[in-house]
């Protein structure tokens, strides 16, 4: 299992464990299937959730592994880049206040991490992708 350790803003270091889910879209849009990236961290004998490293903002990624990041809540956010699983594209998306970063995640992460969640979310993406192609031919 993939682990990562991460120091949050008062200095504590946690050994975290990545879980992948997805937020659905809603049935009166056209936007593609995101993923939820969420981390839980050991707490004695049991794995307490920890945080979700992903928001759900409206619009369109370009990519299946692409991702708007919550650098809102999770203030150290760029230690992360480190493990080499994702890397920051440059693309930026406002929501309120907040500037939030789209970062690019590893299929081979995003496998090892998901199995069989995120193959389902991959077929999700295609199909989303072909639907979109052939409304714009018609």
């Amino acid at each position: 299992m993939s682990k990562v350790l991460f120091t949050d803003v008062f200095g504590e270091t946690h050994e975290l464990i990545p879980h992948f889910a997805t937020y659905q879209p809603r049935k009166d849009t056209h936007y593609a299937p995101k993923m939820a990236l969420q981390f839980s961290v050991k707490s004695g004998d049991f794995y307490e959730p920890y945080g979700t490293l992903t928001v759900n903002l409206p619009g369109t990624l370009p990519f299946h592994n692409y991702a708007f990041v919550d650098c809102n809540n999770w203030h150290n956010v760029d230690q992360l880049l480190k493990y080499n699983f994702c890397e920051d594209t440059g693309l930026r998306q406002i929501s309120g206040y907040v500037i939030y970063p789209v970062w690019k995640f590893s299929r081979e992460w995003l496998r090892e991490i998901g199995g069989e969640k995120y193959r389902e979310y991959w077929l999700d993406w295609l199909r989303w992708k072909h639907e979109i192609e052939h409304k714009e031919d018609t």
